[in-house]
């Protein structure tokens, strides 16, 4: 599985549960706070992208990931 995998499967996450945010022009850069998305519907995201690659890791250990493109690494490191 490539990085983008997981970048597409964030985006869509996003879609479902922040549909006001238009996925169309997402970046990896992007962060989910400059998309307007708040910190619960931020927490819904990261459990669906967890759960969805069936990943147990500690939400502290996502602390300090700055953006999508980030977040999309991260997961991608563990799955692979």
């Amino acid at each position: 599985m490539e990085k983008k995998n997981v970048f597409d499967t964030i985006k869509g996450l996003i879609s479902e549960v922040a549909p006001d945010v238009n996925i169309d022009g997402l970046i990896e850069a992007d962060s989910m706070s400059d998309l307007g998305i708040n910190s619960v519907e931020r927490s819904e995201i990261v459990i669906l992208l967890l759960s969805h690659y069936q990943l147990k890791i500690p939400l502290v250990e996502l602390h300090g990931l700055r953006n999508l493109g980030e977040l999309a690494g991260f997961v991608h490191s563990k799955v692979a």
